[in-house]
């Protein structure tokens, strides 16, 4: 039987976008299976060449069980898992093996790794490095590779759907299967199409709506079709005139599924977004993504992906870059 790993974590979007550098590397060293056992609402979309080959969603399936009293837990009481896993990196925190207690390992077959996910300041580096300096301690070393996520070519079509209703986009069709092709996907009108991510999970990192605003004016100048996407915090937390002004000045596509918000940022020229889970998502699909940090640091939290520039001070400060910086970025990061 081919050798097979699991991943256990309750992170948000961007953490589990992150911990793929961990599944890379897993591939990297021979496991043939990665799997991941997450919330569902944030991996979904991942289940996909580069990304993980199967999810267990911590939140069903008896899973939960696993957060009770681990000393009380005898072998009955724990979920069924599919398969035997070899190594288990187990990302809950606390020890011995974080939450799930000593019975981690019978339980999963193999060996167990316990990495604490949080940044150490001492570590200074990218958070993935002290991942990978951290699993190659306890004896498992794994390459730093970048991962990249091949989307299916359904994630795309129901990103050109949106966008048609917005009419930023030509009539949908089906594209051909396996293509991975954008243009097989649906016709796209002459002008470029930018992304524009204007939110996060912390205001604190989001660049200025009227910064935002500012650069669509730029590019739509320089030809451009602009979307903006409003993301569920968004959605909650803004003022309903916040938001209808937001619409009234771009084309504004909001309750984007992940699965359409990876086609999207997939067929987009290029992505503008903050320190987010989804300018994460957009680093792993490859798209041509532009990160602007201000207060956090990108040495420490920069999204992976080959097509990424991160804009803004390398360790974070009270400083955000301007709007002419990031629309110079823009159009160096399209003539790629």
């Amino acid at each position: 039987m081919q050798p097979a790993a699991l991943m256990i974590q309750m992170g948000a979007l961007g953490d589990f976008v992150l911990s793929l550098r961990i599944a890379a590397g897993l591939r990297g060293a021979g496991f043939a299976q990665v799997a991941s056992l997450c919330r569902a609402g944030v991996a979904s979309w991942a289940v996909a060449p580069g990304g993980i080959d199967e999810l267990l969603d911590i939140e069903t399936g008896g899973f939960h069980r696993l957060f009770g009293d681990a000393g009380r837990l005898v072998a009955i009481d724990w979920p069924r898992l599919p398969r035997r896993f070899d190594a288990t990196i187990n990302m809950l925190g606390g020890g011995p093996h974080g939450l799930c207690g000593a019975g981690l390992a019978e339980w999963t077959g193999g060996r167990v790794f316990d990495l604490d996910p949080r940044p150490r300041p001492e570590h200074g580096g990218h958070i993935t490095a002290q991942w990978l300096d951290d699993l190659s301690r306890a004896g498992l070393a794994l390459e730093a590779r970048t991962p990249q996520v091949l989307i299916p070519d359904e994630y795309r079509r129901l990103a050109c759907e949106r966008l048609a209703a917005l009419g930023q986009w030509g009539t949908t069709a089906p594209g051909r299967v396996g293509s991975g092709s954008p243009s097989a996907l649906a016709p796209k009108p002459d002008a470029r199409l930018a992304v524009l991510h204007v939110g996060s999970g912390g205001a604190h990192k989001c660049w200025p709506i009227e910064n935002f605003l500012g650069l669509s004016e730029i590019l739509r100048d320089a030809g451009w079709n602009v979307v903006a996407v409003l993301g569920p915090v968004e959605m909650e937390t803004w003022p309903p005139a916040r938001k209808a002004a937001l619409a009234a000045a771009l084309p504004t596509l909001s309750a984007c599924s992940l699965t359409e918000l990876a086609g999207l940022c997939a067929e987009a020229e290029v992505y503008v977004g903050n320190d987010s889970g989804a300018t994460h998502l957009a680093a792993a699909v490859a798209a041509r993504a532009v990160a602007v940090f201000g207060p956090t640091s990108p040495r420490r939290w920069s999204p992976i992906g080959r097509n990424v520039r991160v804009v803004g001070p390398e360790t974070g400060g009270d400083m955000w870059p301007s709007v002419v910086e990031v629309a110079n970025t823009v159009n160096a990061v399209a003539a790629v």
